[in-house]
């Protein structure tokens, strides 16, 4: 009997590997959903071409990243700092923040100079490391996203699975 079944699952599969032959791969893919140049999607990060895996040719694999936030500022420094979620708009340093009305003392005045010094700090050392990471990682999760929707679409992009 374990022979019969074996018999059974190499014919599946060489019925699936036939009809593969037979669909006619898109050629050409419509702009609206899709389109890319080699050249302009290598060099992101995680992005694989021509893979031969488990007898298939996989011709392009786009994974589905997750963003990273930008690193969190020094408690000192959060309350006088506008980070953005993008990697592309640095930080900002607010003029002000509230505090109690008067002239303002020698202390606050030392301490709004160490917060432009923590913000400089902040911005070369945590924020431009982070940002120069991700914004090629940005751009994965964008190209992700607009080839996404065509794969799902696709019987030609659709991975087919047997089970037993």
């Amino acid at each position: 009997m374990p022979v019969d079944n074996d018999l059974v699952g190499d014919l599946l599969t060489y019925i699936e590997q036939v009809e593969k032959l037979k669909v006619k791969p898109a050629f050409t893919i419509p702009s609206e959903y899709f389109a890319a140049h080699q050249q302009d999607l290598k060099g992101l990060p995680e992005i694989r071409f021509n893979i031969q895996a488990e007898g298939e040719d996989v011709w392009l694999r786009i994974p589905r990243l997750k963003e990273i936030p930008a690193p969190a500022p020094d408690e000192k420094l959060s309350p006088w700092i506008t980070v953005h979620k993008t990697p592309a708009k640095k930080p900002e340093l607010k003029p002000s923040i509230e505090a109690p009305v008067g002239p303002e003392t020698p202390q606050q005045q030392q301490a709004r100079s160490e917060i432009r010094e923590l913000f400089v700090w902040y911005v070369e050392n945590q924020w431009s490391p982070w940002a120069q990471a991700e914004l090629p990682r940005r751009q994965t999760i964008h190209r992700y996203n607009r080839f996404s929707p065509f794969s799902r679409r696709s019987p030609v992009m659709a991975p087919t699975h047997l089970s037993n």
